[in-house]
Formats: structure tokens, C-alpha cells, sequence
């Protein structure tokens, strides 16, 4: 897919004012969903007197956007039949791509990336095939994006959008801060949290002005907040959009959130009893196939192995990586982490022959990434996994992990550092197991 879809950022001119479509359907994005719940309703007003073609399609569309918008994965089916009918009657390349928006998100949420890839693709198409405002093509850029930072191109996502968010012809704009809550997003993934904490602040300070929702800019910025450590400042954030978020909204996201920060804490029981809201939540929303579901997972799995059940920890572990693989393929960056936190486990567990090529696969998938943090934290856990075993090369590797984190913009656990600075001072601690 090339770096810009067809259009995005590269039309010279001035700024002409948004589309209608894009508009409505960003605006429900940022969870002011009145207008949908009032085009669903009327759609069912006249669906009384009979439910013609181009009333199915309204029903239809305003009740595939609803439901995207509350995160419910039920908009899938709903989107594809509405996107169906509405290339059938001619309708709008405004309406269609509010439609193929909210395809995307839904499809994003539950995982299913090739399927994102073919709707974003054919909707590129469409655009380039017309002429159209600067407004779609902004929507367009947005989808992309989020696409390129679900397949763990952080890069390419906030290079992407950085290009696109000086076209928005207005700052007061209602729609400007969803754009600016996916660059943020691609920010936090490549831990540039300070620049994002910063672009989340001033969008928070204009909607709070402008006296407009906040909930979804409150999310990233507890998400940014708790990426610089400031914890109890990102536990009253998160606590904040939870209290915003309607009844019909899916708050899993949010609550996944919360409980990292207080993970982060130590109130390890709090922060598990939220995590297993959110699995539940998963499973009920037919999700517990996804990438979210395993990310929920893989935090319920590092509570356990943190309180020392680390049989518990490796059957979690291995479930994540399992949903991983399944969901996104093997070779996606989020697999760095679970690789890495397996790995541990199993060395704790006295498993370092098990543990080994686990660190390995992890090591090679950060080189490719240019992960320096993640290359560091591998090779931190591989010089474990060969020190327990006697291997003298273990020395070599805890001097590399070191080197590598001295240019990383991450750190190791302090127990883990010592641990690497002894084995690359030339300690080692064979156990009969390893």
C-alpha cells in the first residue's frame, strides 16, 4: 500500500470547508452520536410506511455507523450490507465514504486487518476516481493511518497524518481533534509520549472551550500521561472518560487503560478484577480472537507471573501469543513484547532450554523493527535464559543488551539490569533445570 492513498496530501490550492459525510461521520467517531441516533430513528419513522430500497439503506447505514461508533463488533455485517445497497443505488461518494470509515474502524477493532486492507483499498480507488474535497481525502488519510498503526507501522501512521492535519481548513474545527487523537496514538506506540501529552492538552483545552465531548481525547491523554509515569494524573484522566462514556458505548478500551495504570501502581487486585471485566466484555462482543482480547490477557498474565504464579503466567502467555499469531501474523511488533515476557516466565520457571528460541525469534523481529527498547529487553532476557544454562557466550550477549539499551529511549527493570550487569561482569548461576 503506498505511504499516501490516492489524493492525501497532494493537492496544492486553497482549503475548501468539509464535506458534509466526512464531517457526520468524524463527529460520531468522537462519540457525539446524536445525529446518528437521530438519522436511525427517522429511517425507522418512514420504514413504517413501507420499507422501500433506499429506506433499507438508511436504516441500514444509521445503524451500522451507531453501532461502530459504541465499538460493537455487530456493525461489521450491518456496514457490508449497507455499503452493498449503496453502490447499488448510486448513492454519494460523501455517504460511501462515511460507510467505508466506519467498515474500517469496526474491522480494526476486531482484528481482521486483510479485510481493512481490501474495503481501504477499494475505497482509495473510489476517490481517485473522482474528484472530491479535501475532507474525504482527510478521512481517507485518517483510515490509513490507523490501518498502518494496527500493523504496527507507528511511523509511517504519524508521518502519514503530520502530512494531512495542516489541511484542515479550520482550528476550531468540531472533527480536528479526532485526527489529532490518531496522531497522538501513533506518537504514544513510538513512546514520543511528551509530544503527545503536549498536541492532547491544547485539543483538550479547545473542546472544553468550545464546550464539546472530551472522552476520547481523555483516553490518549491518560494513555500518554501514564507513558511518562505520571500515574495518579493518568488514573483521574481515565477515570474521567470513563465517567463520559455512554451506556451504549463500549468501555473496554478505557477500562484496559485503567488498569495499566493501576498495574503500574501495585494495586495489583484492582487492577486484575478490571481486566477481567474487559476479557468478559471481549467474549461477549465475539472478539476473544482479537488483538485486543490478547492484549487484555497478556496484562492479566504479567499481574500473575509479578505475584509469583508463574505456571499461570506461562499458560496465559502462551494463550496471548496464540491469539497473536492468529489475529495479526508473526511477524507483528506486538508479538516483541509477549515473546519477551514469556521468555522470562519460563526462565523463572527453570525452562531456559524452552525459553531460549522464544528470545531469539524476538531479538531477530526488533532488529527488523529497528526496536532498539525491544531489541534491549530480548537480548536482556536471552543473557538470562544462557547464563542459567552455563554458556559462556552469555557474557557476550548481557554487553549487547547493555550497548543497545545505552541508545534506547527505554529502560529494564531495575532487578533485571543488575541481573545483566552481573552476567556481563562474567557471573553466571547454572541451574539443574536450564
Amino acid at each position: 500500500m503506498p505511504k499516501h492513498p490516492s489524493g492525501c496530501g497532494a493537492r496544492a490550492g486553497p482549503p475548501r470547508r468539509p464535506g458534509a459525510g466526512a464531517e457526520r461521520c468524524l463527529r460520531a467517531f468522537s462519540v457525539d452520536l446524536c445525529e446518528a441516533r437521530a438519522l436511525l430513528e427517522r429511517a425507522r419513522e418512514r420504514a413504517k410506511a413501507g420499507v422501500d430500497e433506499e429506506t433499507r439503506f438508511e436504516l441500514l447505514r444509521a445503524e451500522g455507523i451507531l453501532l461502530s461508533s459504541e465499538g460493537h463488533t455487530g456493525a461489521i455485517p450491518v456496514l457490508r450490507d449497507a455499503l452493498e445497497l449503496g453502490r447499488r443505488l448510486g448513492r454519494s461518494l460523501q455517504e460511501l465514504s462515511e460507510l467505508y470509515d466506519a467498515s474500517v474502524q469496526a474491522l480494526l477493532r476486531a482484528g481482521r486487518l486483510v479485510d481493512a486492507q481490501r474495503l481501504l483499498d477499494e475505497w482509495t480507488g473510489l476517490l481517485g476516481r473522482a474528484h472530491v474535497d479535501v475532507s474525504l481525502d482527510i478521512l481517507l488519510a485518517r483510515s490509513t493511518a490507523e490501518l498502518m498503526l494496527a500493523r504496527g507501522d507507528a511511523h509511517g501512521a504519524s508521518r502519514l497524518l503530520e502530512s494531512v492535519l495542516p489541511r484542515w481548513p479550520d482550528p476550531d474545527h468540531p472533527s480536528l481533534g479526532v485526527l489529532e487523537q490518531s496522531l497522538a496514538q501513533a506518537w504514544i506506540e513510538q513512546r514520543r509520549f511528551r509530544e503527545a501529552e503536549r498536541l492532547l492538552r491544547r485539543a483538550l483545552e479547545r473542546h472544553q472551550r468550545l464546550g464539546r465531548p472530551t472522552l476520547f481525547l481523555r483516553h490518549e491523554h491518560g494513555r500518554a500521561l501514564l507513558g511518562l509515569g505520571r500515574f495518579q494524573e493518568a488514573e483521574r484522566e481515565l477515570r474521567r472518560a470513563l465517567a463520559e462514556v455512554p451506556e451504549t458505548k463500549s468501555a473496554a478500551p478505557m477500562r484496559h487503560e485503567l488498569a495499566r495504570c493501576i498495574e503500574a501502581q501495585g494495586r495489583f487486585d484492582e487492577a486484575e478484577a478490571l481486566l477481567d471485566e474487559v476479557l468478559a466484555e471481549r467474549r461477549r462482543d465475539r472478539a476473544a480472537d482479537g488483538a485486543l482480547y490478547a492484549a487484555s490477557l497478556y496484562e492479566k498474565a504479567r499481574i500473575r507471573r509479578l505475584r509469583g504464579e508463574l505456571g499461570t503466567a506461562e499458560e496465559l502467555l502462551r494463550e496471548v501469543l496464540r491469539v497473536e499469531e492468529r489475529a495479526l501474523g508473526r511477524a507483528h511488533p506486538v508479538l516483541l513484547s509477549t515473546l519477551s515476557e514469556l521468555g522470562g516466565a519460563l526462565i523463572d520457571l527453570g525452562k531456559s532450554r524452552e525459553a531460549e528460541p522464544l528470545l531469539r525469534r524476538a531479538a531477530q523481529l526488533a532488529e527488523q523493527k529497528a526496536d532498539r527498547s525491544a531489541l534491549a529487553a530480548s537480548l536482556a532476557q536471552l543473557a538470562r535464559a544462557q547464563a542459567t544454562r552455563g554458556f559462556v557466550h552469555a557474557r557476550d550477549t548481557a554487553r549487547r543488551a547493555l550497548q543497545v539499551l545505552s541508545t534506547a529511549d527505554a529502560e529494564l527493570a531495575p532487578a533485571l539490569l543488575r541481573e545483566v550487569e552481573a552476567i556481563a561482569a562474567g557471573a553466571m548461576r547454572r541451574t539443574s533445570q536450564g
